[in-house]
């Protein structure tokens, strides 16, 4: 989805539309003519009244808080739905209607994820004015629409179709149509079949008009002119391949969404006549030009979140120059450019409605001019309201010198620049906080740079040549990224592929997760990881230590929650009385520790929820016989290539057992009573036992609901459907057998 933001200055725009047409003579005559309450409106004035003072303060900050920005977007469709109520009974009281229709007035409606959704505000007025004269439809609704219907929405499934109106309707009153699923090439109405040709023909008042999701649609008939008083038009996701120029008659059309449009492959030539527009949706579609002209439209906003540089005049960079750009942008392709000076021509310093841009070369090429591409990326200057910025497989040898100027920008990526001989002046973007680099090769040695606030994310992947103290950073993600030296008086998370070159106390990392891919003299040193170094820590994994033979602790950890080693060849000790020193501990996995033979004494954390055991043989025929005997709440045990031939030890299992997961056990032949005494087992899977033969003579658990055995022949052939084993397992009500 596009980063949708909401222009302070557009929706005063909007209150200033709604203000003039409270104090209109029409909406006074109108509830006094009626003898309706004027409080309504007041207290709706009011309520806009107080979005107008906070707008232009939450244009600004909705760029740092999320919140913010939800908020200008629920206020933006609640503008927009007063302003239409109250456009709607200006034109009942202009009309001096007749009985039949002084009762119909019009609900406030929002188009927001294709959803028809009432704001309590304006439902609260709406119901009052006008009753129930906007309708929406469900599967299974035993309401039927009604004459008097003005606003319609229905929402099916993706196999759903809607057949039409089962009773009469003025679709020619209809204010508002929303999504009505996959087709909507004809329908019913009034027991006559309707085309869509016909249908816009219909549909003169309407006001929104969303189609999203209709996949038959192909062409928009040039009937579409006749919806003179359409203010939006969503096509989304259809199988649009042209638009018909009559759609540029649509003179109050507002919003047009043309998002997930993979066919149309062109828009009208005369679309900057459509004054009204204000926000142009063409986020994923194959557009293979612009037309000309959008520029005149000064109040349009555009949202295309990708623009690929075409040759031969197609999609040329200077077509975004002229574009009122919203949200976020990624220019692809950028390669093609063939005169450096067309880059100035996008005028992207001036986009300040843009908060994230990705400008993207393309990764293998023949040849590379590294002075073009600066020259280029020169000219790509953004406006200093960027948040995030992308920088992927630019050939130049050094980085913009208009990087460091962006001092708002939060996010900054650095991928595949494998030229560049230095980083940018990192320590001077203030508010940095996620930073990622990866595969600039031409960095040798290169000191990274001290935030005076700590980088939320410092990400850094394929630069082998980087020798450097990392900066200040709450989560370090490293992999394959030469030697670091790490601060750990900040780090909350370390994810790390790459040598450990140093161990520190730290009272403030709570995740480390350590894989060393291959042999290095920096880890070989390490032999007993000290658990103590990290009181705070909740999740730990070590993975590829050669030497690691165990982890010491002599303290509780209240705190630690999940725990993984694996592929440590001479690991051999877990913790002591981890029993009592790892209260939390509700995961533990175990996985290609061969020399692992026992727990220790004590047994198991009494908290553990959930065991995972791979290629561990000798620790499960050793030592699993009583291990639970102090653990009554492990719930969830896979067991992995191991090789035993069964599992018949009185204890081997704890009756806690809620799911069994047994895979990759070539030597298995049987399952005995162990298994049928499991009475809380509800789950059993088995996969890839190719000896597996039986199932326990006593029968499964009665709670067993969930039966699955994969990969496993001789159990399939024993147990399949009309055998004389099948009986055992025909009353699981889940059960697969492949």
């Amino acid at each position: 989805m596009a980063l949708e933001l909401v222009g302070g200055a557009l929706l005063s725009v909007f209150l200033d539309v709604a203000f003039q047409k409270l104090a209109s003579p029409q909406i006074l005559d109108f509830f006094r003519a009626r003898k309706l309450d004027r409080k309504l409106l007041y207290k709706l004035e009011t309520k806009l009244h107080s979005i107008h003072s906070l707008a232009d303060d939450a244009e600004g900050k909705q760029f740092t808080n999320p919140h913010v920005r939800n908020w200008l977007l629920k206020v933006k469709d609640v503008v927009l739905d007063a302003e239409d109520l109250l456009d709607d009974i200006q034109m009942l009281s202009k009309r001096q209607v007749d009985a039949d229709s002084e009762s119909q007035t019009f609900t406030g409606c929002t188009c927001k994820e294709e959803v028809f959704v009432m704001h309590d505000l304006l439902n609260d007025l709406a119901k009052y004015v006008g009753g129930g004269i906007y309708f929406k439809w469900e599967i299974g609704q035993k309401e039927k629409i009604q004459k008097i219907t003005r606003h319609f929405s229905v929402e099916l499934e993706s196999d759903q179709n809607f057949d039409g109106f089962e009773t009469p309707c003025n679709t020619e009153r209809l204010r508002t149509f929303m999504r009505i699923g996959r087709r909507i090439d004809s329908f019913t109405h009034w027991g006559v079949n309707v085309s869509i040709h016909e249908l816009f023909s219909k549909f003169r008042l309407v006001r929104i008009l969303s189609l999203s999701r209709c996949s038959d649609i192909k062409e928009l008939p040039d009937s579409v002119g006749n919806l003179e008083h359409l203010r939006l038009l969503d096509l989304s996701y259809t199988t649009l391949k042209k638009l018909s120029e009559n759609i540029c008659s649509l003179s109050h059309l507002q919003i047009l969404k043309l998002n997930y449009c993979t066919y149309l492959m062109e828009l009208p030539s005369n679309l900057h006549l459509l004054t009204s527009l204000c926000r142009l949706e063409l986020i994923a579609n194959n557009l293979k030009k612009l037309p000309p002209g959008l520029g005149k439209l000064k109040n349009l906003i555009v949202v295309m979140e990708s623009f690929n540089v075409g040759r031969s005049g197609e999609f040329d960079i200077q077509q975004l120059g002229e574009l009122n750009l919203d949200g976020s942008l990624s220019i692809g392709e950028l390669q093609n450019i063939e005169n450096s000076v067309d880059a100035s021509e996008a005028y992207l310093k001036n986009k300040t409605l843009l908060v994230k841009l990705k400008l993207q070369w393309r990764q293998e090429r023949y040849s590379i001019d590294s002075k073009k591409e600066e020259e280029v990326i020169k000219n790509l200057q953004p406006s200093e309201n960027l948040k995030e910025l992308s920088i992927l497989h630019y050939g130049g040898k050094q980085f913009p010198n208009w990087l460091h100027l962006l001092s708002n920008l939060v996010s900054l990526e650095l991928i595949g620049c494998k030229s560049c001989e230095r980083l940018p002046p990192l320590g001077l973007l203030s508010f940095l906080k996620d930073l990622i680099i990866g595969s600039l090769h031409g960095i040798l040695k290169e000191e990274l740079p001290e935030q005076l606030v700590p980088l939320k994310t410092l990400y850094i992947r394929d630069c082998k040549q980087l020798e450097a103290s990392a900066p200040r950073a709450l989560g370090l993600k490293l992999y394959d990224c030469g030697k670091l030296h790490l601060d750990w008086t900040t780090l909350k998370i370390l994810d790390m592929e790459a040598p450990l070159l140093e161990i520190s106390w730290s009272d403030t990392v709570e995740y480390l997760y350590i894989t060393l891919n291959s042999i290095s003299d920096d880890c070989v040193a390490l032999r007993i990881f000290p658990l103590d170094f990290f009181p705070t820590l909740k999740g730990l994994e070590l993975s590829g230590f050669p030497n690691l033979q165990m982890i010491s602790q002599d303290h509780v950890h209240n705190h630690l929650k999940g725990m993984t080693i694996k592929k440590c060849p001479k690991f051999e000790s877990l913790p002591a009385n981890m029993h009592k020193l790892l209260p939390s501990l509700d995961e533990l996995h175990i996985k290609g520790c061969p020399k692992l033979e026992s727990f220790p004494e004590g047994g198991l954390p009494s908290n553990l929820k959930f065991m995972r055991l791979k290629n561990c043989s000798k620790l499960l025929v050793g030592s699993l016989k009583g291990a639970f005997r102090d653990n009554p709440s492990l719930e969830r045990l896979s067991i992995e290539k191991v090789d035993v031939e069964c599992f018949s030890d009185e204890g081997m299992f704890p009756l806690s057992l809620t799911e069994l997961y047994i895979r990759d056990c070539p030597n298995l032949e049987k399952l005995d009573y162990e298994v049928s005494q499991l009475s809380s087992l509800q789950s059993l899977i088995l996969f890839i036992c190719p000896n597996l033969q039986y199932l326990p003579e006593e029968g499964l658990p009665k709670s067993i609901s969930n039966l699955r055995i994969i990969n496993c022949p001789l159990l399939k052939q024993r147990y399949q459907k009309g055998s004389e084993d099948w009986e055992k397992i025909a009353h699981v009500q889940n059960l697969l057998i492949l």
